[in-house]
């Protein structure tokens, strides 16, 4: 359990303005282009043959309605508010953060 200013310095971005970078990916329309471009991909692959030998595993679930960076997009925006009670959990297994 780590507050927002422990967790930015730790993450070593605590001298980048998170709200000049919210209002960058939200001006470029970032999570939207992202998106295309990953729609394209799962087009161009599911029109390509399957290969012979499969890796195995089963294939992982990823959304095809919203953009995978609309969770770090969120993310950003929280930690970058005023609140100075937010605490965040950096989870190592599985990989998570949660800010509460």
């Amino acid at each position: 359990l780590r507050t927002v200013d422990e967790f930015l310095f730790d993450a070593g971005v605590d001298h980048v303005n998170l709200s000049k970078v919210t209002r960058y990916i939200e001006r470029q329309e970032l999570c939207r282009k992202l998106m295309g471009f990953y729609k394209k991909v799962v087009e161009a692959e599911e029109a390509a043959p399957a290969p012979q030998a499969g890796d195995g595993g089963k294939p992982q679930f990823v959304s095809k309605h919203v953009s995978p960076l609309s969770p770090v997009l969120d993310l950003l925006k929280r930690i970058s508010g005023k609140s100075a009670e937010g605490k965040i959990i950096v989870d190592s297994n599985p990989p998570a953060i949660r800010y509460f």
